[in-house]
């Protein structure tokens, strides 16, 4: 009788120890309550119906999206709204037609070009405006002739040189002019007479010297 009593006591102890673990392994804190994840979710410390979270709310990923903390109609974000990419774009946080973006708005590279964030007929960009390469230049920011760039100037380096930013006769520089170096020297920024330099003079170094930038 003992032993019979032992055994129903052990098996009533067991059982309890295993209801009461399934209700802890089975039961989840959701801010200061318990609540159960295999029905409830717990979204920002809120409990709300299964799913997924958006903020302190629940949604079906399946059928819904979560766009900045909204949950919207299925499709891809942009800002706290939804949008199909298949036919429309988001730019700048902005749904727009289906395009490129160029700032907050679409377009079609095929035709157009955005320069600056500004859409413009299509070409290169030089600043916010478009132009041909193949007949026009880009200088400093300016659209000038076809040619090499000088500041915001073009010119043709076979005749001409820029120094400085200044458009000279064709030669080496000498600060904001050119000479010719067969013949001439560019001494402390200064054209003199074909030497050795010595500050901003030349001498001929076979007959006088340098001495502390005099000539002695």
């Amino acid at each position: 009788m003992k032993i019979g009593f032992s055994v129903v006591l052990v098996v009533f102890t067991l059982n309890i120890h295993f209801v009461d673990g399934w209700l802890h392994s089975s039961n989840s804190v959701c801010g200061y309550q318990r609540y159960d994840p295999n029905f409830r979710s717990c979204c920002g410390g809120v409990i709300t119906s299964k799913g997924s979270c958006c903020g302190t709310r629940s949604y079906d990923y399946r059928f819904r999206s979560c766009c900045g903390g909204n949950i919207t109609s299925k499709g891809s974000c942009c800002g706290t709204r939804s949008y199909d990419y298949r036919f429309r774009s988001c730019c700048g946080g902005n749904i727009t037609s289906k395009g490129s973006c160029c700032g907050t708005r679409s377009y079609d590279y095929r035709f157009r070009s955005c320069c600056g964030g500004k859409i413009t007929s299509k070409g290169s960009c030089c600043g916010t405006r478009s132009y041909d390469y193949r007949f026009r230049s880009c200088c400093g920011g300016m659209i000038t002739s076809k040619g090499s760039c000088c500041g915001t100037r073009s010119y043709n380096y076979r005749f001409h040189s820029c120094c400085g930013d200044v458009i000279t006769s064709k030669g080496s520089c000498c600060g904001t002019k050119s000479y010719d170096y067969r013949f001439r020297s560019c001494c402390g920024g200064m054209i003199t007479s074909k030497g050795s330099c010595c500050g901003t003079v030349s001498y001929d170094r076979r007959f006088r010297m340098c001495c502390n930038g005099r000539i002695c």
